[in-house]
């Protein structure tokens, strides 16, 4: 446990021995419970707070990743990302919409209301996923690109790289085949992109200020941005 990551590794193997409890025939359902035992407060808060975190980052990134395979071959947009991601949250256990009381502060909220709860949910969930396209900040679980299970593509850059004069100011790309242009455009884009370098409103100090307020008044935890 001490070479990979003591908290990680305790909440992989607490939500192994939970799920297995809960296939687990024989047991009543209040005793399909594990129970974790430490001398240290500090340990407990810490543990607690990044359990969840993994949760939510798991619900998140497979949310993503199913919704990639519902788009199929042609994959999703970046304005409709965070509907489509939304939708996939529901895929594994009711094949319906995640429910609204997993994270509605108003579960049984109405017409203008229901529609304000839901948008500040796409909202969150477009954010998360743009905030884990950084690359490399969770050391011990790595994002999807990381991983290989996402591919991330730029508009019409094959034919920009083919478009001799849009090269002609540059006495090094503009002599340089577009297959290399390519290549070099390509490791340019990502290396900003992994660092957050994105015109994205998700991203905007204002904008996250509105989220914040958002999340707040319409959303329960964990899904709140604090």
């Amino acid at each position: 446990l001490g070479t990979e990551g003591r908290s990680t590794a305790t909440t992989v193997l607490s939500m192994s021995t939970v799920r297995h409890l809960r296939q687990e025939q024989d047991l009543s359902p209040i005793a399909k419970k594990l129970l974790c035992f430490t001398d240290n407060r500090q340990d407990a808060s810490l543990q607690a707070g990044h359990f969840n975190d993994f949760i939510e980052i798991g619900l998140v990134r497979s949310a993503l990743f199913n919704a990639l395979e519902q788009a199929g071959e042609f994959g999703l947009e970046h304005d409709v990302l965070p509907q489509k991601v939304f939708e996939a949250l529901g895929l594994g256990h009711t094949k319906k919409i995640f429910p609204a009381i997993r994270y509605s502060i108003d579960p049984m909220a109405q017409y203008g209301k229901a529609t304000n709860i839901r948008k500040a949910f796409w909202n969150v969930l477009g954010y998360r996923v743009y905030s884990d396209l950084r690359r490399g900040w969770r050391i011990v679980a790595p994002n999807l690109e990381q991983c290989g299970l996402l591919h991330i593509d730029y508009l019409d850059l094959d034919v920009i790289c083919t478009d001799e004069s849009l090269w002609e100011g540059n006495s090094i790309l503009g002599a340089a085949s577009p297959e290399k242009r390519r290549e070099i455009s390509l490791t340019f884009l990502d290396y900003m992109r992994r660092r957050l370098a994105i015109k994205v409103d998700y991203l905007k100090p204002e904008f996250q200020e509105s989220l914040r307020q958002q999340s707040s008044q319409n959303l329960i935890s964990p899904w709140k941005i604090d």
